[in-house]
């Protein structure tokens, strides 16, 4: 269900004010997701060195971070739905548009990227474990996003180029 609302929404999108607050859309929607594993995450943690969990089962750092990756994605539809009903600013909607497009990409390739680690175990981790998975997350989120963008691309230039011809 999702890819087609995405591609409907990219399709319908007002590209020139998207790309032109594409800056502040990609501060809030990787800064801002990376932000909030890190916070949930770290705050798992400490909750489970308190013993909040129960004796045997606290959470590792990694652990907690994978499940914050699941739960950190934010999904403003109901508020997309509100400033449409009462036509806040442009800017504003595109802003919050943008970022909730691009915010799930960001939470997939986080996922992934603390799922590896896991694997890894803590103690196995080097550092370049921790570089290469950091350069997947910028080319995992360049291209999930590309993806659908293409696709929507691709569909507006057909529509476009293959209009009916109409003779007199």
């Amino acid at each position: 269900m999702l890819p087609p609302i995405i591609l409907d929404a990219g399709y319908f999108m007002p590209n020139r004010l998207f790309f032109d607050h594409l800056g502040t859309i990609l501060l809030m929607a990787v800064v801002g997701t990376i932000f909030n594993v890190l916070t949930i995450g770290i705050s798992l943690w400490g909750a489970g060195q308190t013993g909040l969990y129960g004796e045997h089962d606290t959470p590792g750092l990694l652990e907690t971070f994978l499940f914050s990756s699941l739960i950190s994605a934010v999904d403003p539809v109901a508020v997309l739905a509100v400033f449409e009903e009462i036509q806040v600013d442009e800017v504003l909607y595109i802003v919050v548009f943008g970022e909730s497009l691009l915010n799930d990409a960001v939470t997939v390739v986080l996922y992934h990227m603390f799922e590896a680690y896991v694997e890894i175990e803590e103690d196995n981790i080097t550092v370049s474990d921790i570089g290469k998975r950091s350069g997947e997350l910028h080319c995992g989120c360049w291209r999930r996003d590309n993806n659908w963008d293409c696709l929507g691309l691709c569909h507006r230039f057909c529509d476009q180029v293959h209009q009916p011809c109409s003779h007199p």
